[in-house]
């Protein structure tokens, strides 16, 4: 959320720059995506057991004629036709293959013939078929025959565990940019007074030169750490300055209105922190995604060895 016045002034706390990033973060806008398309994958490789259904229609018709011939008058005669079929055939089916790799196809034609030596009546000719094929090496068994859908099912999480990998870097790096603002800033401030105590100095010494207690050469030296006081504030704004533009990258997409605003930010939070290192190992092996990515990644790779050494059954 921005709060803009008169003033053009960003006020943000941590809470409200981390929702603005993840808001306006490309990256994670790009990678929620995968998961779809990874979901979209699973669904394909799901469809190998979806049973085929098949419809068709087929009409044929065949003459058979005499060739021309001579009449008595030397003159050619017409074709004469000898025989007409007809033939009309309807075929329905069903086909597929199960997940353990029992492939079937179940079929069902029906088939009319006339013809003019049958004085065209309907002969009727029909047909059921039903065929089972089982591998009982290569090819046979839920491993092999689901391992693209489980494959595919692993993907769609580690692609979710991506996107949460996402959120976790840009939330790390809002939170590391914050407080590297507010420590600059406070480096700033110890800079400047560091700088006014100084010129402070430099003014006493200026006095006490006037009335014989300093010499001149201490005048000198109080100048020269003054200018290296400067600098230093000089440095410090810099570093301010750096570090608001980098916040301003992390929370918009269009950087360009606030690089003339003004930000001023909360003070971070420093929530009590209690270490449990049994505690914090379970939950970096049930939350890190890289971690968990590992492990499908490598879910995925025995999956597909089990593939390759069935394809070998038969050699």
């Amino acid at each position: 959320v921005l709060f803009r016045s008169k003033e053009q002034v960003l006020k943000l706390t941590l809470g409200k720059a981390v929702t603005m990033a993840l808001q306006k973060n490309f990256s994670i806008a790009v990678q929620k995506f995968d998961p779809k398309i990874a979901a979209e994958i699973e669904r394909a490789a799901e469809g190998r057991f979806d049973p085929l259904f098949g419809l068709g229609y087929n009409r044929d018709e065949g003459v058979v004629a005499e060739t021309l011939r001579p009449n008595a008058f030397g003159q050619l005669g017409r074709f004469s036709v000898n025989s007409i079929n007809q033939s009309s055939a309807w075929n329905m089916g069903v086909t597929g293959v199960t997940i353990w790799g029992l492939g079937y196809d179940v079929g069902f034609n029906s088939r009319n013939q006339t013809a003019n030596s049958s004085h065209f009546n309907d002969a009727f000719t029909t047909e059921l078929a039903f065929r089972l094929r089982q591998p009982l090496l290569r090819g046979g068994g839920t491993a092999v025959n689901l391992a693209g859908v489980r494959i595919a099912k692993n993907n769609v999480t580690i692609s979710e565990w991506s996107v949460k990998q996402q959120v976790i870097d840009v939330i790390t790096e809002v939170i590391e940019v914050y407080n590297e603002l507010q420590f600059a800033r406070e480096d700033l401030d110890v800079a400047r007074r560091s700088r006014e105590l100084a010129l402070q100095l430099l003014r006493d010494n200026i006095k006490r030169v006037e009335i014989g207690v300093k010499t001149p050469l201490d005048v000198t030296t109080a100048q020269a750490e003054a200018a290296a006081r400067e600098v230093a504030v000089i440095a410090g704004t810099r570093v301010v300055k750096d570090q608001e533009n980098f916040l301003k990258k992390l929370i918009t997409a269009d950087i360009i209105p606030l690089l003339s605003m003004r930000l001023e930010i909360a003070q971070p939070p420093t929530p009590a922190f209690a270490s449990n290192v049994i505690a914090g190992i379970k939950d970096a092996l049930e939350l890190r995604p890289d971690y968990r990515q590992a492990k499908l990644d490598i879910e995925n790779k025995n999956i597909t060895v089990g593939v390759a050494k069935n394809d070998r059954s038969e050699e």
